[in-house]
Formats: C-alpha cells, sequence, structure tokens
C-alpha cells in the first residue's frame, strides 16, 4: 500500500488537517481506530464505475476497512469541527455510519466534482479540483468559538477534562453546550475526549512499547477501566489489541 499526505491550501487549512491518497498495491485490509475527524472520500478504479465519494461519521469502535488491489483512494480528513463549516447537516446524525455524498450535498455538484476526477490523472490534479470544489462549500460559513474553544481544551488536557466545566468555561449551559458540541463536531464532548485520551494512549504505546506506561501516562490510574476502554474501541483486550499488527 502506498499512502502519501498532502497539506491544504492556506484558505482550507482552518477546515482540514490533510488530503491522503491511499493506492493499495494488493488486496488488504486496514483496521482504523476511533478518531475525532469526519473523513470524505473519494474512491477510484473501481471496475464497475468511475468514481465514488461517501463522508464517514465519528465512530465508537474500531473499523475494518478492505481495500482492493487498484484501487485508490483520496481522503479529506478534517479537522475538528471543520466539517460543519462545509455541511449544514446535523454531524451526528452520521455517527458511525458512512453515507453517499449526494445524500448531503447537490447531487448535480457531485456528479460533477465525480466527472471531473475520473478526467484527470496526477494526485495533485484530483487535490486541485476538491479543493475548489471544498472552497465553493464554505462561502458564508462562520465557526462556532465557544465549541472551538472547547475542541482545543480537550485537545491540550489530553482528554482529562471536566464536561461541567468546559461548559462553564465558554459560558454554556451543560444542555446547551453538548448539544452545539454534538451538532458541529459529530459526537457528544464525553465521547469526543475519551476518543482524544485513548489516541494518546495508544501514541504513547507506540513510542514506549509499555502498556503499563502508556496507561499510565494517558491517565488511565483504575487498570479495568483501561482494559475495558481498549475493549470498548477495539473490540479486543490491550495485549490482542497492540499485538494485533497494523492500525490508523
Amino acid at each position: 500500500m502506498n499512502a502519501t499526505h498532502y497539506r491544504p491550501s492556506v484558505s482550507l487549512q482552518p477546515f482540514i488537517r490533510n488530503f491522503l491518497i491511499i493506492e493499495a498495491t494488493e488486496d488488504m485490509e486496514n483496521k482504523l481506530l476511533p478518531d475525532t475527524s469526519i473523513v470524505m472520500a473519494f474512491c477510484f478504479n473501481f471496475p464497475e464505475t468511475a468514481t465514488c465519494s461517501v463522508i464517514s461519521g465519528i465512530s465508537g469502535s474500531v473499523r475494518h476497512v478492505r481495500y482492493a488491489k487498484g484501487v485508490k483512494t483520496l481522503l479529506v480528513i478534517f479537522n475538528e469541527a471543520g466539517a460543519a463549516s462545509l455541511i449544514k447537516h446535523p454531524l451526528h446524525e452520521l455517527y458511525g455510519t458512512y453515507t453517499s455524498l449526494d445524500n448531503l450535498l447537490p447531487m448535480a455538484a457531485v456528479a460533477e466534482i465525480e466527472d471531473r476526477l475520473h478526467e484527470v490523472s496526477t494526485d495533485v490534479q484530483k487535490i486541485e479540483i476538491v479543493e475548489n470544489f471544498l472552497v465553493r462549500l464554505l462561502a458564508n460559513r462562520e465557526q462556532d468559538i465557544p465549541v472551538h474553544l472547547a475542541i482545543q481544551c480537550i485537545k491540550n488536557s489530553k482528554g482529562l477534562v471536566d464536561i461541567k466545566q468546559l461548559a462553564n468555561s465558554v459560558f454554556l449551559s451543560l444542555d446547551a453546550f453538548e448539544k452545539r458540541f454534538r451538532r458541529i463536531t459529530g459526537t457528544t464532548p464525553k465521547h469526543f475526549s475519551s476518543i482524544v485520551k485513548f489516541r494518546n494512549a495508544v501514541t504513547l504505546y507506540q513510542t514506549s512499547q509499555n502498556m503499563m506506561h502508556a496507561a499510565h501516562g494517558a491517565g488511565y490510574f483504575d487498570q479495568s477501566h483501561f482494559i475495558r476502554n481498549v475493549k470498548r474501541f477495539t473490540g479486543q483486550a490491550p495485549v490482542d489489541f497492540f499485538n494485533s499488527g497494523r492500525f490508523w
């Protein structure tokens, strides 16, 4: 498998983390860990169709993705809350699902970009077409400042944050905060924080290769809590998960 990252243009950097182009050199399966980003995908070289486009909501468990040999996929990996600046649909309704892009955006516009992507051959050309498409969607969209501040706080604390105190810090009631956060990020602040905490544990393990060091460093001071969270997110016990090979 070949995977290449591309930075978005300056105008899209507040909304998009990066573009990723994956080319499968053989039939394979990969594990995608729960993450805090909404992802848009354009797939090429299917035998039955030129291009297909989908959007993936935040998930509460690992996803197993199969790549067929020869298929190339362009992923638009949004910053947290970035997708809300392009898509009017409440993003929490996408939780745990994949849906065709034309269910959320005008069918004619989606068909046009799929046709244009099929007409060009290089990765740079494809990314330029997608960027132009996304820039048009950004017209007159304002960011939700309280939610963005809350996201940054959760990330800075590595997920170790009290949600009620967080709501107070952005001058919102807990109920109003949770509804706005859910609509804009695609999940609740509690689940968002849990994902950030879990991903930090995975990063610490990849550095140290020591499960207890990773658990304690990520704030899991109760071993049973750590085991439950790993099972909830991956479907496996920690030892089995960390020994299971490739995952993102």
